[in-house]
C-alpha cells in the first residue's frame, strides 16, 4: 500500500482535489478522489496478486541435487545439502553450495554470476586454498561443460 500512495502523480492529483475544494469546484474534486482511490485500490489489488502468484511459483519449484550419503546415491532439496555430502555435478546442473571437486572430467561452469566473466571457466580438482577469492569458487554458478563426478561441500 505504500508503494502506491508514494507515487508523485498521486500528490498532484490531491493537490489538484484540494485546490479544486478550496475553489468551490466539489464535482471535481469529488471525480479526482474517486480516481484517485480506485487508482490506489487497482494498484494495491493488482500488485498483491502479482506477489501471491510470484509466491507460489516460488515454492512449486524444487531445485534437486544428486547426493551421495551412505554410499547411495539420492536426491535431495538443495537447501538440505549439508557440509560433507559429496554432490554429483553434470551438465544443466547449479552448483547447491561451495565445493571442493574430488574428480573433474573437462567441467566448465559458467561463473558469471559471481565474477562477471562472460566465458565459462574450466574447473579442475587440484586444490584450492582456503581463503580463495570468490571466483575461485563455484556456488551459483551453472555447469556448461562435462561433469564433476563427485565434489564435497567446501567447509573453510
Amino acid at each position: 500500500m505504500l508503494r502506491q500512495v508514494s507515487s508523485p502523480l498521486l500528490w498532484l492529483l490531491l493537490g489538484a482535489a484540494t485546490v479544486s475544494a478550496f475553489v468551490v469546484e466539489g464535482t471535481d474534486a469529488l471525480i479526482i478522489g474517486v480516481i484517485i482511490a480506485g487508482s490506489v485500490g487497482l494498484g494495491f489489488a493488482n500488485e498483491y496478486r502479482a506477489e501471491r502468484a510470484a509466491e507460489a511459483l516460488h515454492h512449486e519449484i524444487l531445485h534437486l541435487v544428486t547426493v551421495v550419503r551412505d554410499g547411495e546415491p539420492t536426491s535431495v532439496e538443495v537447501t538440505h545439502v549439508v557440509p560433507g555430502d559429496v554432490v554429483r555435478l553434470g551438465v544443466g546442473a547449479i552448483v547447491p553450495a561451495d565445493v571442493r571437486l574430488l574428480t573433474a572430467n573437462d567441467l566448465e561452469c559458467d561463473e558469471s554470476i559471481l565474477s562477471g566473466e562472460s566465458i565459462p571457466g574450466e574447473r579442475s580438482a587440484s586444490p584450492v586454498e582456503v581463503g580463495a577469492a570468490i571466483a575461485d569458487r563455484t556456488l551459483g554458478s551453472a555447469v556448461t561443460n562435462g561433469s564433476g563426478r563427485r565434489a564435497s561441500i567446501f567447509v573453510p
